[in-house]
């Protein structure tokens, strides 16, 4: 659900939000992780200075609830860190605005590639998962197939030499879709890092001072950018249909909240005119002109 009420911008990594934040922080991780396992703490402001970095503070109507931080490992690597939002405040896409807001610092760091640090937890909560797949295709093996394995008693297979088929076909599954989606992941990592459509050089300071400003238009509409696009596109009545992407139920129910305020008045088409444009191409050649 979209909060017009929150904001992300870039703050001092010793503000005393910033400190309390952080501290709160540390105080979580130190209940589920070992001294040698927690390297946040080994971030510092020095770290973030010279364009080397950024620190993130999210704010709810003026209370700082959530921060986050970014800082460069090489000419094309930044480093996730100091992620945080306060429990009461997890699942109302706090940490989704902190992270977005990351990702455009390191492109205007010139990073093409983001790295984070994950703990042991992490780790045994993934192979948790991990086993669950395999046990569950084995457990579908012998399920969908209680013919077969009736078949293979009744022509002499030993209860061990059935149960070692089934246990191969499972883990050789399992071992090939690790292999397929490693590949994929890299090949799409690549893919995105190497051959992105949104170069980091149209990221310009005018082309961002442009897309607040039309963020700000949609946050006075009580829409959000996203909701306020689709509207622009079926603000007129000849209009009856418009393409969508949703990667989740929620994105999809909040692109339909668009149709909940399809008018616009003629100083905010004036507003967008002004600003939905950049990189010398308008995007969305002259909006209050229909023909």
């Amino acid at each position: 659900m979209h909060n017009p009420r929150l904001t992300v911008a870039a703050e001092p990594f010793d503000s005393d939000d910033a400190r309390r934040l952080v501290s709160a922080l540390d105080a979580g991780l130190a209940e589920l992780y070992p001294p040698e396992q927690r390297f946040g703490p080994n971030l510092r402001a020095q770290h973030l200075e010279s364009g080397r970095g950024t620190f993130l503070v999210a704010r709810d109507d003026g209370r700082a609830v959530g921060c986050g931080a970014v800082r460069l490992l090489d000419q094309a690597t930044a480093e996730v860190k100091r992620m945080y939002v306060e429990p009461d405040q997890r699942g109302k896409g706090v940490g989704r605005a902190v992270l977005a807001g990351l990702e455009a610092a390191a492109r205007r760091l010139g990073a093409r590639r983001l790295v984070l640090e994950t703990g042991w937890i992490v780790s045994i909560l993934a192979l948790i998962v991990g086993g669950i797949g395999v046990t569950n295709t084995m457990a579908m093996a012998v399920f969908e197939r209680v013919r077969e394995i009736g078949i293979m008693r009744a022509v002499g297979w030993s209860s061990a030499r059935i149960a070692t088929l089934i246990v191969g076909e499972a883990v050789g599954i399992g071992v090939i879709a690790l292999g397929i989606g490693l590949l994929g992941g890299w090949g799409a990592a690549v893919l995105f890092t190497q051959h992105s459509s949104l170069s980091p050089d149209l990221l310009t300071d005018e082309a961002l001072e442009k897309i607040r400003a039309l963020n700000e238009l949609a946050k006075r509409r009580g829409q959000s950018l996203a909701q306020m696009a689709l509207a622009w596109t079926l603000r007129d009545p000849r209009m009856t249909s418009t393409l969508v992407g949703a990667s989740s139920v929620e994105q999809l129910e909040q692109n339909v909240a668009a149709l909940d305020k399809l008018d616009f008045t003629a100083d905010e088409l004036e507003e967008i005119d002004r600003y939905a444009t950049d990189s010398n191409i308008n995007l969305w050649a002259a909006p209050s002109d229909v023909s």
